[in-house]
């Protein structure tokens, strides 16, 4: 017969796996917010580019990039883009990437 310690012990595992950020399920509605107060000014509403160099995300340009890499990109910041991997957390900033993938020029 099993240990209960042990059994509620890989329980609590589990949880803790299942619960973590990396496995945090994407909002893409809170994507899109995030992306309207703190994007949209530089990026544009619906992801056409307001600001010369900026990419035209209705385009899904530099979108053949992984999410990690955009990730990244957002936590760093380039150029005029300010870094917000001090201010978002990881799961906003996942949020933000996968609203992004849903822009398409229209």
């Amino acid at each position: 017969m099993p240990n209960i310690k042990v059994i509620l012990i890989l329980i609590t595992l589990s949880s803790c796996f299942l619960f973590s950020s990396k496995n945090h399920a994407a909002d893409i509605y809170n994507g899109k917010k995030i992306y309207q107060d703190r994007c949209a000014l530089c990026h544009g509403k619906g992801g056409r580019a307001e600001m010369p160099g900026t990419p035209d995300l209705s385009k899904q340009q530099g979108m053949q990039k992984s999410n990690n890499f955009l990730l990244n990109r957002i936590k760093q910041g380039k150029g005029s883009c300010p870094p917000y991997g001090g201010i978002l957390k990881e799961d906003q900033i996942n949020d933000v990437v996968n609203f992004i993938r849903t822009l398409r020029y229209n």
